[in-house]
This record gives structure tokens, C-alpha cells and sequence, in this order.
């Protein structure tokens, strides 16, 4: 009886959601169509970074100012909320002027610059084209979004303590901040006059995948069963990001991890591939030398790699185009020390024993909280210390305190919904260079908007990301996954 009342209770909450689903896009639709017709106006000027201004009349005949901040490259858009467009004035300081004007509504009309800069005469229609596009991307996400809490709703084993699966949960927390801080840096930051260096946490990633190489390594496991291990959880994402950012035979190099190894250079289309295709080959390096070698021997020559790889790094800034030794991308180094410095960390930390000294657990506080202070102010500020070595000394300091667990701030964090979160991760990391492309090319059309709500824009972008995320993780990666395993034997 339970059962078949667990299974109405089911059905009841796939119906209200789907009602819920189709309310909302009947009402967006409804609000679109009938209150947001619009005008864009394209102005190419000689004026980089400057203040230009549009005045215009609205529809009951107030007159109205928009200013806007043109790019570097002298262009800018002006978004008009008007059903009927019948004249305006473009205010630019001298001495510079204004190139060109193109009007789009439904079709774009190019205009000829008249003097003063006054256009009149006009008779241009707003239509509804930007708002249809906008209100397609809500129903998209909205669909996500759904299917998500469908997936949540009906799932019989979503206890988040099920899901740790004997993580350091406090560890799986830096995993979901670095993950964001990579996606902020990718942002179409200079639009917003904002500065990030989110992309520093690639470092984080080869020290904590090092770490865990040392925790989880078994010499029963063969050198090809482990390259399978990570070509069954990478690939499907790696495909499914290149194809989303629209490279689609640039994704060969992806295919075979190839980007940035020398053999292969970035490629631009899915950016953020360039990680895995580094990691795959430094792990493989690594794991074969731990099943080959003594320990002493692995820790020596390890020791050695990452040394004289971050001291490339170092002279070179750890500018990841830059060449070395005339054939060698430097992320290639910045791979072999960072996830050098991991599994040196791993072998300190497991012969270290400190449990039995007496600590303070105020200082650690103190250390822990001035670490994470530390990258928040690397990443979103950027006004300590830049040199490039610093930041994996860091990173190194920072999985050490929340392996040991010593203060509040780790132990604050140690929550089982980070492992639930941490999950998703690697889907948004490889996912989110092609939805930030989508809001690229929305950038300039609604630049103006974006520019007066910063922190909006900002958040729209990281929950789209981390939507997407969540949906190739569940649609793209576990049935890929799932299918390799049982049929690549």
C-alpha cells in the first residue's frame, strides 16, 4: 500500500512541476510579446572608453537619456524600450565622432549620419525579436531546471550521507570554489569593467589531483585499466563541451588529450580542455613510475620534476602560450610540478602524525581563516602579492589545513552536500566556456543593461553555467559512463 502511495505521491509532483513548467513559459511568453517591444541602436565611433550619450523621446513623449560607455574597439549598443522610434541625438564629446549607425528592429538599416548628430525623421517599429530570444533562453534553463527537481523529487536514494562515499568533505568545498572561481575568470569581464583571476585555481587542481594520486594509488590496477579509469569519466564531457562550443572536428585533439602537450597547442574553441589534456599524460607518467619504482625512488625523482618544472614556471610567469626549450607549451610543467607538489604533500601528510601533539586550535583558526582570506583576494581582488610561485605555496598550505582539520573553518565545512555538489564540478568546468559564449554574444546586444546591473549579470551567467553543468552530468555523463563500462571491456 505504501508503495502505490509513494507512487501517486510521485506522479502528483511531476504534475505540479509540469504545470508549474507550463504556466511560467505561458506567462514570460505573454509578458514579452505584449510589454517589450524594442530598438537596438549599433554605434561605431572613433572614442574608445568614453561616455557617449542617446537622447530620445519614449512613447508618451518624455524626453529620456541612455549613456553608455563605448569598448575598446569604439562600439557600443543602445537598448530602446519603444514600440515607435521617430528620432534621437547622439551627444559624443569632441573631437571625436561617430563612424557608423545601424538600427536593427526585425531587419538592420544602416543610417546616414546627418549634422549635429541629430537623427530625424525616423519611422522604425520596435518589435518583440530581442525579447523572444531572451524569454527562449529562460525556457531552456527553465526546462533544466525542472528536470533537475524531477531528478530530485523522484529519486529514492538522495540522502546526502549516502553520497560522501568517505570524501574529505571540506576539501570537496575548495573543489566547488575553485570550480566557480575558473568560471568567473572566463566572464566577459572587461565589458563589466571587472577584474578576476579565477583561472589561477587550475593550480589548485594538478596539487589536489597529485594528492589523491598518492591516497588512492594500487599497484594491482595495470597502467591501461587506470588511463581507462579516466577515459570513461573525461571523454563524454570533453566531446559533449567541445560540441556545445561548436568545435566540432577540433575536438579530436580533445578526443585523444592532446592540447597542450606539445603535440597540440590551446585551442580556443573549448579552452578549458587543455587541463585534462595535461593531466591524462602527467598522471600516466606518474602512476607508471609508482608501479615501477621503490618509493624513496618515486619521491626523488618526483621531488626533482617539480622543482625545475616550477622553476620554469616561475621565469616564464606561468603564461600557459609561452614556449620552452622550443617545443614545449609551459602548462605542460605547470602540470608535472603542481601534481608533483600534491603527491610529495600526500606522502608528508601520511607520515606526519600530529594527534598527539598538543595544538592550539585558535591558531590553526587563525591559519585557516587568513588562508582562504588569502585566495578570495587573489581571485576577486587581485591586489596581493602577484608572483607567480606564491600562489601554489598557497594552494599547498591551504589542502594541508583542511586535511588536518585542526580549526573552525574546516571544520565548519566538513558537510556532506559538498561531496553532493562536488559531483558536478568537472561537467561545469568543461560545459561553461560554451554557455559563457552564448551571453557573449548577448554581451553587446544587452551591454547596457549588464553594465547597470553588474552583480546581476554576474550571477545570471554562474547559475546558467552551473545549471548546464548539472545537466550534463546527469544526461551526458553518467550514461556515457555507464555505457563505456560495460561495453569497453
Amino acid at each position: 500500500m505504501s508503495g502505490v502511495f509513494n507512487a501517486i505521491k510521485g506522479n502528483q509532483m511531476k504534475l505540479k512541476l509540469a504545470f508549474l513548467a507550463f504556466f511560467t513559459a505561458f506567462s514570460i511568453l505573454f509578458f514579452h510579446l505584449l510589454v517589450f517591444p524594442t530598438i537596438v541602436v549599433k554605434v561605431a565611433t572613433n572614442a574608445p572608453e568614453t561616455k557617449i550619450v542617446l537622447e530620445y523621446k519614449n512613447d508618451v513623449g518624455v524626453l529620456t537619456k541612455i549613456p553608455m560607455v563605448t569598448a575598446s574597439n569604439g562600439k557600443t549598443d543602445f537598448i530602446i524600450p519603444i514600440k515607435k522610434l521617430s528620432g534621437f541625438e547622439i551627444f559624443i564629446p569632441k573631437p571625436y565622432k561617430l563612424d557608423s549607425v545601424v538600427v536593427k528592429s526585425g531587419k538592420k538599416q544602416k543610417l546616414d549620419i546627418p549634422t549635429l548628430n541629430r537623427f530625424k525623421n525616423l519611422s522604425i517599429r520596435g518589435t518583440n525579436l530581442l525579447g523572444l530570444r531572451l524569454f527562449l533562453l529562460a525556457e531552456f534553463l527553465w526546462a533544466i531546471t525542472c528536470f533537475m527537481l524531477l531528478k530530485l523529487a523522484t529519486s529514492k536514494s538522495f540522502e546526502l550521507s549516502e553520497r560522501t562515499g568517505g570524501k574529505l568533505l571540506n576539501i570537496e568545498f575548495l573543489r566547488v570554489f575553485f570550480t566557480l572561481g575558473v568560471v568567473c575568470s572566463h566572464f566577459f569581464l572587461h565589458d563589466l569593467h571587472l577584474k578576476n583571476f579565477g583561472g589561477v585555481g587550475v593550480e589548485f587542481f594538478f596539487i589536489l589531483s597529485g594528492y589523491f594520486l598518492s591516497l588512492t594509488f594500487r599497484s594491482n590496477l595495470s597502467t591501461l585499466d587506470f588511463i581507462k579509469k579516466k577515459v570513461i569519466v573525461w571523454l563524454p564531457l570533453i566531446m559533449f563541451g567541445s560540441i556545445l562550443c561548436g568545435g566540432y572536428l577540433s575536438c579530436f585533439k580533445d578526443i585523444f588529450f592532446l592540447q597542450s602537450t606539445g603535440l597540440a597547442y590551446i585551442d580556443i574553441t573549448n579552452e578549458p580542455a587543455w587541463y585534462l589534456g595535461v593531466l591524462m599524460w602527467v598522471l600516466v607518467l606518474y602512476f607508471y613510475m609508482l608501479k615501477t619504482l621503490s618509493r624513496p625512488q618515486c619521491n626523488l625523482i618526483i621531488g626533482i620534476i617539480s622543482f625545475f618544472s616550477y622553476v620554469l614556471c616561475a621565469q616564464n610567469n606561468g603564461l600557459r602560450t609561452m614556449i620552452v626549450f622550443s617545443y614545449f607549451p609551459l602548462n605542460l610543467f605547470r602540470g608535472l610540478a603542481g601534481v608533483g607538489a600534491g603527491y610529495l604533500l600526500a606522502q608528508f601528510c601520511l607520515r606526519e602524525n600530529l594527534s598527539e601533539r598538543k595544538t592550539s586550535y585558535k591558531l590553526w583558526t587563525i591559519f585557516e581563516i587568513f588562508a582562504m582570506t588569502w585566495v578570495v583576494l587573489k581571485i576577486f581582488v587581485c591586489q596581493i602579492p602577484s608572483e607567480w610561485i606564491f600562489s601554489p605555496i598557497c594552494f599547498i598550505l591551504i589542502i594541508y589545513l583542511f586535511v588536518r582539520k585542526k580549526g573552525l573553518l574546516t571544520n565548519m565545512l566538513e558537510h556532506p552536500f559538498w561531496s553532493f555538489a562536488s559531483r558536478y564540478c568537472l561537467a561545469v568546468y568543461l560545459t561553461h566556456t560554451g554557455v559563457i559564449g552564448i551571453f557573449e554574444k548577448y554581451a553587446s546586444l544587452y551591454g547596457q543593461w549588464a553594465l547597470n546591473h553588474k552583480i546581476f549579470a554576474i550571477n545570471i551567467v554562474l547559475i546558467t553555467c552551473v545549471l548546464i553543468g548539472i545537466f550534463s552530468y546527469h544526461v551526458i555523463q553518467k550514461p556515457a559512463e555507464k555505457f563505456l563500462k560495460d561495453h569497453w571491456r
